[in-house]
């Protein structure tokens, strides 16, 4: 990648960033996921019809308004996976 090597999970890429948690001990944990259905991967779903929706499978919930006007409201996405192969997904667990 931009003339450098880099490692791959069953092709995917695997990209450091500086998004990634990491506890006190310097350990971090992963999610891979190969996507697609032509890839045998991972699918996302969406559940619709969800109390409060504002778009599909987003609901939107009043949380309180405080003593200077300002209102605020809990987001929820509803959302699901449909894994096509055992393979599709994998935890990688990494001691910085």
């Amino acid at each position: 990648m931009l003339g450098s090597p880099f490692q791959t999970w069953r092709g995917i890429p695997i990209i450091p960033s500086d998004k990634v948690l990491i506890d006190a001990k310097g350990n971090t944990t992963m999610l891979l996921m190969r996507v697609g259905v032509e890839n045998q991967g991972v699918v996302g779903l969406h559940h619709a019809g969800v109390r409060n929706e504002v778009i599909p499978s987003v609901s939107m919930r009043l949380s309180g308004i405080d003593n200077k006007s300002i209102a605020t409201y809990v987001l929820s996405l509803y959302h699901s996976v449909a894994v096509h192969t055992e393979h599709a997904l994998g935890s990688l667990a990494i001691k910085i």
